[in-house]
């Protein structure tokens, strides 16, 4: 089961609405985001859990496939709205989002070929310079400059973890 959710900074003002389940921009799978899902102990325990070589990013959205491959439908509940406090250190936030990049590219290695893992980071390197324009054309904004800076974690996350290596 997954809810809606506001993302806001820590000082509670509102940056955005995540109303629906995501679909993931490769397989165009859904997913729950896992700042506001919920599953039953027995669901868990039958798809095995979390699997820790996706810690820090990505986790929720291999056990939710799982589960889907299981037999377990995803459910979206409107009414089950959050909050989610977005992290106040700059540092963190783009490890954060270097690891969600990280995570993700863990997915394509498990549940594309091989070769489209390579294009999707291909993909990654070509928007690569369209994250560091807008971070230039954003120097006075805060907002501009931050969400720029994020995406720039990300990709590097994708890239990175491509460049290592890895499990599948």
């Amino acid at each position: 089961m997954a809810g809606p959710f506001d993302r806001v900074d820590d000082s509670g003002i509102w940056l955005e609405s995540v109303d629906a389940l995501q679909v993931h921009r490769a397989t165009r799978r859904r997913y729950p985001i896992g700042a506001n899902c919920a599953f039953s102990r027995s669901a868990f325990d039958e798809i095995g859990g979390f699997d820790e070589r996706f810690a820090g990013g990505a986790d929720e959205i291999d056990f939710f496939w799982r589960a889907e491959d299981n037999g377990y439908p995803l459910l979206y509940v409107p009414a089950a709205r959050i909050n989610y406090y977005m992290r106040a250190d700059v540092r963190s936030r783009l490890r954060q989002h270097m690891n969600f990049g990280k995570g993700n590219m863990r997915l394509d290695r498990k549940y594309l070929s091989p070769g489209r893992a390579r294009v999707e980071v291909i993909k990654s390197v070509a928007r690569m310079p369209r994250w560091i324009m807008q971070l230039a054309l954003n120097l006075g904004s805060a907002d501009g400059r931050s969400s720029a800076l994020q995406w720039i974690a990300y990709e590097r996350g994708m890239i990175s973890e491509f460049l290592r290596g890895g499990h599948a």
